[in-house]
């Protein structure tokens, strides 16, 4: 086969393999059957499984509002606003359960993951952050408090009403004691 022929038929192959996870996206979209014909990979079956998941979540992110920061830090060199937990998650618990999901944290190892679920499917994404169990419990609290608000901002793209810069952020990381 000469090599413009081995060219076109790779075309061929990859342009088939598209319309065929299109076509399974659609039908696990839509919840009917496989058409006849399509061979269902397991990695086409893994991603039309998360689109349920996906949709939910883009959902949620459409509908977040952004979220004023109500609560002043001092951090004796400098001080910042913030939002706190209670009001990221006071607004964006209804959304979630309205899109179908469940939001938990749990450690591993020295990171606290947040998980999102979604209830139909049990599918799940996760984001987390470094927190260090050795510290004292009133320090470990105030750290899992921020790790929490962090993780779940960060995973549905939550959006406070002004960011600081990142002189700022830099700042606050140094003296962080997690």
């Amino acid at each position: 086969m000469a090599t413009d022929e081995k060219m076109e038929s790779a075309k061929a192959a990859l342009a088939q393999k598209r319309e065929d996870e299109r076509l399974l996206a659609k039908a696990a979209r839509d919840r009917v059957d496989v058409p006849p014909g399509i061979e269902v990979t397991e990695e086409a079956e893994r991603r039309a499984s998360r689109i349920p998941l996906l949709r939910a979540l883009a959902a949620v992110q459409a509908e977040m509002p952004t979220i004023r920061k109500t609560e002043t830090a001092n951090t004796g060199k400098f001080s910042y606003r913030y939002t706190p937990l209670d009001v990221v998650w006071t607004t964006a618990q209804p959304i979630l359960a309205k899109h179908g999901l469940v939001a938990t944290n749990m450690m591993q190892g020295d990171t606290l993951r947040t998980f999102v679920y979604h209830i139909e499917t049990g599918q799940c994404f996760s984001c987390g952050f470094p927190v260090n169990p050795a510290l004292p419990p009133q320090q470990l609290g105030s750290a899992f408090t921020y790790a929490r608000r962090y993780n779940l901002c960060a995973i549905l793209q939550i959006v406070a009403d002004k960011d600081d810069d990142a002189q700022d952020a830099q700042g606050a990381a140094e003296k962080a004691p997690w």
